[in-house]
């Protein structure tokens, strides 16, 4: 950090770089630990949310504190050096807004869950629970061998439009014959149908309260399971898979812009709220960017 250093040679030229390799190589680590922890174990309800929640606030508290700690009796933190403090106050800031996420979620299924939240909020968790149903159906569909028909009729339907048929040409066969009565064959064949059409009757009656007791069944595990827990955390926002999509591309992108922006102004002596303008702006760009390549499926790749 020392400006009367010489940067003549290729080590000294980059020595930031080469030194903040371990702090930033911890902060990968951490963060893989982080995301570990999030994924494992089971949290399917909203008390084991809760407790999982209070946990993370914990660990947050604690983060902070520490951070604290470290620039107190350390050194400050420095993006330049990725030192202990820097670690620690990304761990925590990172942290926080996990947590915040974490907390806001569980309140919107609690909410959710006691009928006080309608609309819009619960549109995507709404519109996961129709594509599971609408699954359930077609998988159903599909396996039930009772229900693979012709023109979309049961077997059955199509045996009993088929003796029916046979019945029509029996009595116009008789109808051209002049018989005024029907002979016993007619007669028989009336009484089977009217037999089989019971019988069909009772089983359709018997599948119909089935299929009930399923919906049913159906309904209060969805109601336990899902409207009860929070949104599935391995869901992420589009605008994170569009900037993954394009890693790289993404990446250079924005050390283009940063280079941009510190030769447009000085950074250090701008107000507050010109820097916070050219953050909103810089981070509109790098998100619309990645977003457009993503829309587009269009991966600067080329190995």
């Amino acid at each position: 950090m020392n400006s009367s250093v010489s940067r003549d040679s290729l080590i000294d030229a980059n020595r930031e770089g080469i030194f903040s390799v371990v702090g930033y190589l911890s902060i990968y680590f951490a963060s893989v630990y982080v995301g570990k922890v999030i994924y494992t174990g089971k949290k399917a309800t909203i008390e084991e949310w809760m407790v999982y929640a209070c946990r993370s606030g914990f660990h947050v508290i604690l983060l902070w504190l520490v951070f604290m700690v470290s620039t107190a009796y350390g050194y400050p933190a420095s993006r330049r050096v990725a030192n202990m403090s820097y670690i620690l106050w990304i761990l925590a800031s990172n942290c926080t807004v996990l947590w915040v996420c974490i907390v806001v979620n569980l309140m919107q299924s609690i909410a959710q869950h006691s009928g006080l939240l309608h609309g819009p909020l619960i549109t995507y968790e709404l519109n996961e629970l129709k594509k599971k149903g609408v699954k359930k159906i077609n998988n159903a569909v599909v396996n039930d061998k009772t229900k693979k028909k012709c023109y979309g009729k049961s077997s059955e339907e199509v045996q009993v439009e088929e003796k029916l048929l046979e019945l029509e040409d029996k009595l116009q066969e008789f109808k051209q014959s002049g018989r005024a009565s029907i002979s016993s064959e007619v007669a028989s064949l009336i009484e089977n149908i009217e037999v089989e059409l019971e019988l069909i009757g009772k089983k359709v009656k018997e599948e119909e309260e089935e299929e009930s007791e399923k919906d049913k069944q159906t309904r209060e595990e969805t109601t336990e399971r899902n409207l009860i827990s929070l949104p599935d955390l391995a869901k992420s926002p589009v605008t994170l898979d569009a900037i993954c999509y394009n890693g790289l591309g993404v990446f250079l992108l924005g050390n283009v812009l940063t280079g941009l922006v510190n030769c447009m102004v000085q950074t250090m002596y701008v107000p507050g709220y010109v820097g916070l303008c050219f953050l909103w702006a810089y981070a509109s760009v790098v998100a619309l960017a990645s977003l457009v390549l993503h829309a587009y499926e269009i991966q600067l790749k080329f190995w």
